[in-house]
């Protein structure tokens, strides 16, 4: 299964990180500062329960390649630009952000049939790009 990870930020970072280290192949979409960094640097997860690690996810500004399923962990307020950057059309579409009318936005880009209605709840941070 390939799974991309639109928000690399505290909780996509922590979910990309540790779907690459479980063996998922991952593909962390980006904007382009965060995008290079992470294709230089890695990514560096620190968590109490999983350890610490750096995991190297390629990392895009644009998604073009298919994948099976999208995880969207962007801050609501920037979810429709951060929707510009993905160009292909997942099976399954699985949003991890606050509040509620983003499933509305979602479906309606990608149909209702592909997308879930989900929750997280994850104490985390981006103290910089790429950690």
């Amino acid at each position: 299964m390939r799974v991309a990870v639109l928000g690399p930020g505290g909780v996509g970072g922590l979910i990309a990180g540790a779907l690459q280290r479980a063996g998922t192949e991952v593909v962390i979409v980006a904007r382009e500062q965060t995008a290079t960094a992470i294709s230089a640097h890695g990514l560096r997860v620190r968590s109490v329960s999983l350890g610490e690690w750096v995991a190297h996810p390629p990392a895009v500004h644009r998604l073009d390649e298919p994948v099976d399923a999208l995880i969207v962990a962007t801050k609501a307020s920037g979810l429709e630009p951060a929707l510009e950057r993905i160009a292909v059309e997942p099976a399954l579409v699985l949003p991890l952000l606050n509040g509620l009318d983003h499933l509305e936005v979602l479906r309606e880009r990608f149909g209702a049939e592909a997308v879930l209605a989900g929750s997280i709840r994850v104490e985390a941070d981006r103290p910089q790009t790429g950690v």
